[in-house]
């Protein structure tokens, strides 16, 4: 095929990796970008598969870069998710080693990451807001028996501390924080752990805590998903990156 003269080469998976293809060079050629869409266009009429889909509308120019990688992260994120949980099941070290590539990578390329999230999360947001999304929300929500709203039990109560487990409760958010308290919360279990959580702000400072719910609250965090950075289910929260690093005994 000669109908594209873009300089530009991409290099396309002859057997697609869904249908068990690998990286290897016998399973790739250099097309160009026409050649690529027409292949992933091809591929999808013939097994219907999403990725091919998405493939082609995003090289085709039918959808923005920003929705192109929304929707990636839409078919690949649990996938993904589940490859690297698995290598990181009872292996410590590789978890270290691995979160630390992501901070190096977070920080080689921090000011075009920031600029990323700016674009996605309101993206996000906005597909979190849709009817259906709501929809899906309630409905699981019920599922699990969720208490909602005032029928839950922590529902206008907020946590603060004085820095220690035993001066650590919850009162109503219309109150005043009493001097010496602050906004925070110490857990019972944070000083039984043999860990650390190493923090990297969206600054780049690096901070190293047992109490990671406490950060979260005086930081403004959503504290489940900071831990799904720490397990790998999200690459950041809000610029923030954090890892457990075991303590040496």
């Amino acid at each position: 095929m000669d109908c594209d003269k873009s300089p530009l080469i991409h290099k396309h998976h002859i057997i697609p990796r869904y249908m068990g293809g690998t990286d290897d060079k016998e399973n790739l050629v250099e097309v160009t970008i026409a050649q690529h869409t027409m292949f992933h266009y091809c591929n999808y009429q013939l097994w219907n598969n999403m990725e091919d889909y998405v493939a082609w509308r995003g090289l085709s120019g039918q959808i923005s870069e920003a929705e192109f990688i929304v929707e990636k992260q839409k078919i690949f994120g649990k996938i993904g998710n589940d490859r690297l949980q698995e290598k990181l099941k009872n292996n410590p070290q590789l978890e270290k080693e691995i979160r630390q590539k992501q901070i190096k990578s977070w920080n080689k390329n921090k000011e075009k990451n920031i600029e990323k999230i700016k674009i996605y999360q309101p993206l996000a947001v906005e597909a979190a807001r849709t009817p259906e999304a709501r929809r899906k929300q309630k409905e699981k929500l019920k599922e699990i028996n969720h208490q909602q709203g005032e029928s839950n039990s922590q529902y206008g109560k907020m946590w603060i501390t004085n820095g220690t487990k035993e001066g650590t409760c919850r009162i109503n958010k219309a109150e005043s924080i009493p001097e010496g308290f602050r906004k925070g919360r110490i857990s019972k279990n944070d000083d039984s752990i043999n860990y650390y959580y190493i923090i990297t702000t969206p600054e780049g400072e690096i901070v190293r805590t047992k109490y990671l719910l406490d950060y979260c609250d005086r930081n403004n965090l959503q504290q489940t998903h900071m831990y799904q950075v720490v397990n790998g289910k999200r690459i950041h929260h809000k610029g923030y990156k954090v890892y457990r690093e075991h303590i040496s005994t």
